[in-house]
This record gives structure tokens, sequence and C-alpha cells, in this order.
């Protein structure tokens, strides 16, 4: 009996140091510690079922060997630079940090133009997509099928039957309401258009938590435009009820494009099955520019 109260505390203790290393909130942490602490037997029955969210520990960790697993297949080298190469303490921790949450690598001859104007980000968006010779990547959480989505929309059709590559990642609970018709007649034209992580009744499923807040278009592989601009009339400052709308858009070049495209490939593969890193045309989503 005395051996078993000693696996029993172990436990707790381990589960403890779990709810420690989760880096969760610290009132959700507390809670639990104080749960486990007072009621060491209830607290433990609770935490199996309800402490631990093993779906979404499920799916992160299928998708982030699914990733580790493709990229491993990239046989495509990535420029790096030594971090030695950072100016001072700060930069090297800014770079630890990015690398420690999301694997980034450091890469160089790379040049960005910020824009803080949402219609002028648009356009420049809409500019690049006109003149893709190749492919157009997108990625979006939330599409609205007002003026602001229709233009793309039809900018996109437009290219797709030019023979223009065209896959379109969205996220289906942001678009639950986006019209079938709109679906329709990107997918008829030829528009890859995905959702990621669909779910039927959005309310009712736990899946609804795990979205995609990406808004990331890359074109011919040559520049990438990346920000906080979803595609929609009120984000354009269109809607008289949320008025002025301010966000920002960066505007990419150079090497950090591998990087990019890799992020979009392997989420491409996550969402479609279609492995882009297979592709007989590989490095034809790679410029030579930014090699």
């Amino acid at each position: 009996m005395q051996i078993i109260y000693v696996i029993f505390a172990l436990t707790v203790i381990l589960i403890i140091i779990i709810l420690v290393l989760e880096n969760s909130s610290p009132v959700h942490t507390l809670a639990w510690i104080m749960v486990l602490i007072f009621l060491p037997v209830v607290g433990f029955v609770f935490y199996l079922f309800f402490g631990r969210n093993w779906r979404k520990v499920k799916l992160f960790n299928q998708k982030e060997l699914m990733d580790k697993e493709i990229l491993e297949e990239f046989g495509f080298p990535f420029p790096t630079v030594s971090s030695s190469r950072l100016q001072d303490g700060l930069e090297h921790k800014l770079y630890s940090l990015l690398k420690a949450n999301s694997k980034a690598i450091l890469t160089d001859r790379n040049s960005i133009e910020l824009i803080s104007d949402t219609g002028i980000a648009f356009a420049a968006i809409c500019d690049a997509i006109a003149v893709a010779k190749h492919h157009i990547h997108l990625e979006y959480f939330s599409i609205a099928a007002d003026s602001t989505g229709n233009y793309l929309k039809d900018l996109l059709i437009k290219k797709a039957v030019a023979g223009v590559q065209i896959r379109f990642i969205y996220d289906d609970v942001a678009c639950w309401k986006l019209p079938r018709r709109f679906k329709r007649e990107l997918r008829e034209a030829g528009v890859q258009f995905v959702p990621f992580m669909p779910v039927w009744i959005p309310l009712l499923n736990s899946r609804m938590n795990y979205r995609n807040h990406r808004k990331l278009v890359i074109v011919d592989g040559k520049k990438a435009y990346l920000g906080g601009l979803n595609i929609g009339d009120k984000y354009l400052g269109k809607d008289p009820y949320f008025g002025y709308w301010r966000d920002s858009l960066g505007i990419f070049e150079g090497q950090c494009i591998l990087s990019l495209q890799a992020i979009f490939m392997v989420d491409w593969y996550f969402v479609s099955k279609e492995n882009l890193f297979k592709d007989e045309n590989f490095k034809g989503y790679f410029c030579d520019e930014a090699i």
C-alpha cells in the first residue's frame, strides 16, 4: 500500500512539472496545481480527462512530424547565414527565440518593403498576381464574398484560365459563411481552393480552436507578401461600421523566400496531401535570385 502512495505522489509531482513546462497561462497552471495538492485523487482523475487536450497534442504532433519528414526530403539546399553575423546580444536573443519557436533560419541578401496603408497593400498584392507567370500560392485566415473578395476571386480565375498554377489555403472556420458559389467558381476555373482542417459544425467541434491565421502570398517564387491583412471590404476601410482599418504588409525578396515557400509547401501537404517537394518541376517554385 505504501508503494502505491509513493507511485501516486510521484505521478502527481510529474503532472505538476508537465503543467509548468507547458507554458500555459499562469491562472490555468496554478489552478490545476492547487487542485492536485488539496484534492490529489479527484484532481488526478480530472486532469486525465480534462486537463490535457489530447486532440490538440495529437494534431500538433502529427503536423510537426509531417513537417519534419517532408523537409527531410527537401532536396534543395537552404542557404543559411551563421548567427555570428548578428550585431549584438539583443539580435542573438531574438534569433534564438524565433529559432526555438518556429525553427526559423537565418538568411541573407533580403529586402523588405513595409506598407501600412491597407488599400495600397491590397493593390500591391493584386498587381503581383496580375503579372504571375508560373504559380501563385495563397494562405489566408478570412475571406469575404464582398467587392474586395470578388475582385480577388475574378483575378485568380483569370490567371488560372491563363494556365498559372494557383493553390489557395483558407481557414474553414473563419470562412464558414463563404458562399458555396464563391468556392465553386474558383475550383471550376482550376484554382486549388482547399480548407485548413475543415469542420462541419464549428460551434460543436473541438477542431474549431486549431485554426490557420497565416496571411501569405507567394508569386513565382520571387516575392512574398506577408502581413496581417485579410481579404474583405472592412480590411480596406470600406465598411462604415468598422471605419478606418490599420494593418501592415511586408513585401519580401531574397533568400527568405525559400523558407516562406517551404512553409507554404508543408502546409499544402498537410491540407491536400500533394507533395510539391516531389514535383518533377520542383525547382520551378524557386527563382534563381532567391538561391
